[in-house]
């Protein structure tokens, strides 16, 4: 997403571009000097890239936060905190042995569960 909306702000800079330097010839060739249009055509672009770039800086880090958020996974069968730092197809939570396949749950449960404090009904000995 951010690499399409980066295409269309350089197709909007290219395009800003070129219409202040037909402009600057259009005036040149008619005999009026505008020297400060030229410090515009220069200054203008780099100042929207500038702006735009800057605007991007805290969705990146909300990104990266949000990435490390999904790291932190917890078995649907007893809720213990696994980390994924699989490498193998079949990782098993240390503490129940609930197969990981890749990051997803075998048996289809969603890998990312609501903390409890308290462990779940299947392993509480009753």
């Amino acid at each position: 997403m951010i690499g399409s909306a980066m295409a269309m702000l350089v197709r909007l800079l290219l395009a800003a571009i070129v219409l202040l330097v037909l402009a600057l010839g259009a005036m040149a060739f008619l005999g009026h000097q505008a020297p400060y249009l030229a410090e515009v055509a220069i200054i203008a672009p780099l100042l929207a890239g500038l702006i735009f770039f800057v605007s991007r800086i805290p969705k990146a880090n909300e990104e990266i936060s949000r990435q490390d958020a999904m790291l932190n996974l917890r078995c649907p069968r007893c809720g213990y905190d696994i980390r994924m730092q699989f490498k193998d197809d079949q990782s098993h939570c240390p503490e129940c042995g609930s197969a990981l396949d890749y990051g997803r749950w075998r048996h289809g449960e969603p890998p990312m569960i609501q903390e409890s404090k308290e462990p779940s009904e299947d392993r509480r000995d009753d």
